[in-house]
């Protein structure tokens, strides 16, 4: 384990106890602080041997200045520098501060969970005490639905979909449909990749103008969803048979589109 918070007796008691074969062989103030960490086991746990004590106590070790550090703002810093090396995404400073001060504080809060009543079962302990892959989807402001949909796809679109989803979250979408959103926008990022080497860039370039406007229309809330979709689909109708790809455009396609051009602008949903 690590040293950060461990008072200095505690590493002399575990030095001690791994310099010698038996707890009878242990002096000193190391001998009273296993006979009273005996006792203490003995009021909860009544089975437990004080050879059973020693023996866990034999294979615990502290490793030095392993998480120690002397301003908590340091260890945000640190790790948002980790999540902007690491994230393929435009991701803000600001946002990577933000995502690593979460990330700290779950841990904060699952070591401080203490259980009035033991024993407790393994299920209980790991949810309480455990970080688990659904709390980082949270952090993450990725739900288990929209995650599993994006892991049909390549890792590229799951990275992608956790700025589109907290966007989603900022506007005030429903959470049916933002995993609508991610599906619709993980179809477009699958069928660009192919499609962008088959049709033409300028043709590419003015539906991506157009959608562009439309995104702007409907942050305006010049238009609705409804009229969006209509809109999305009079698109597909007029670039299908410019763009020549071989999985024709659809409506389903320029909307996926248009919510990724959300995603990489930030515009209102």
């Amino acid at each position: 384990m690590t040293n950060a918070g461990i008072e200095s007796d505690v590493k002399t008691l575990l030095e001690d106890i791994s310099s010698v074969t038996h707890q009878s062989s242990l002096a000193g103030d190391s001998a009273q602080w296993f006979k009273e960490i005996v006792e203490a086991f003995s009021q909860t746990f009544p089975t437990t041997t004080a050879d059973a004590i020693f023996g866990f106590l034999t294979i615990l070790s502290i490793q030095p200045e392993v998480g120690h550090s002397t301003n908590l703002n340091l260890n945000y810093f640190e790790l948002a520098d980790k999540i902007l090396k690491l994230s393929e995404i435009d991701l803000k400073i600001s946002e990577a501060i933000s995502i690593g001060r979460e990330l700290v504080d779950i841990v904060k809060q699952k070591s401080h969970a203490t259980h009035a009543v033991v024993p407790i079962t393994e299920d209980t302990l790991r949810a309480s005490k455990g970080v688990t892959a659904k709390d980082v989807l949270h952090v993450l402001s990725l739900s288990a639905d929209a995650y599993n949909i994006l892991k049909k796809h390549e890792g590229q679109a799951l990275l992608t979909l956790s700025r589109l989803h907290r966007l989603c979250k900022r506007s005030g979408v429903s959470e049916n449909l933002i995993s609508q959103f991610c599906e619709l926008k993980a179809e477009w990022d699958v069928w660009y990749r192919t499609a962008q080497h088959e049709g033409d860039l300028i043709e590419f370039l003015s539906l991506r103008d157009e959608c562009n406007k439309l995104l702007a229309a409907h942050a305006a809330r010049a238009i609705d969803f409804p009229l969006l979709a209509k809109s999305a689909a009079d698109l597909a109708d007029k670039y299908r048979p410019q763009l020549t790809t071989s999985v024709p455009i659809n409506k389903k396609l320029v909307l996926g589109h248009i919510l990724a051009l959300a995603a990489e602008t930030g515009a209102n949903l």
